[in-house]
């Protein structure tokens, strides 16, 4: 689904279930048919290890973006979790809602990931912390809390994004 506003998009998402059995290049589409892609706020789409390249040429041209929910990775999720640390040098200052479906982080890049990321998030989830969450995660998400979002009560901040 696509909302628009007068000239600027602002909203583009697939809902999950219909996402997870499409195998359509919707990033591609999205790189490289829309136009306005700055004033997009809020993107849902299902997502594959192998577009990585297509999503780090994406975000930063997504300058209006508060709102990412990435289905998927589907496929190699080592590579998309390896990827974490530079994506978050590439998601713009007014990011307030990240959301990705991945079954395990390491550690290690979740914490360069929150070292790297610059904006103050509202909410933040990985999807498979539904299923466990490891106490050294939330040690560390609460580190950055302290860091940044003071005022979070961090099972808010830990929440999914639904369209």
């Amino acid at each position: 689904m696509i909302k628009k506003n007068s000239n600027s998009l602002q909203d583009l998402w697939y809902c999950d279930k219909v996402a997870r059995n499409l195998n359509l290049p919707i990033l591609e589409t999205i790189v490289n048919h829309l136009e306005n892609i700055d004033t997009l706020k809020r993107l849902i789409i299902p997502f594959k290890s192998e577009q990585i390249p297509l999503l780090s040429s994406l975000l930063p041209q997504c300058k209006s973006l508060t709102t990412l929910k990435l289905i998927g990775p589907f496929g190699q999720e080592r590579e998309f979790n390896e990827y974490l640390p530079e994506m978050a040098n590439e998601l713009p200052l007014i990011m307030k809602h990240l959301s990705i479906d991945l079954n395990w982080v390491v550690l290690t890049t979740l914490e360069e990931f929150f070292e790297n990321f610059k904006a103050n998030l509202d909410t933040f989830y990985i999807g498979g912390w539904k299923r466990q969450m490891p106490d050294v995660h939330i040690k560390l998400i609460e580190r950055h809390l302290k860091n940044k979002n003071k005022s979070i009560d961090i099972y808010k901040f830990l929440k999914d994004i639904r369209s």
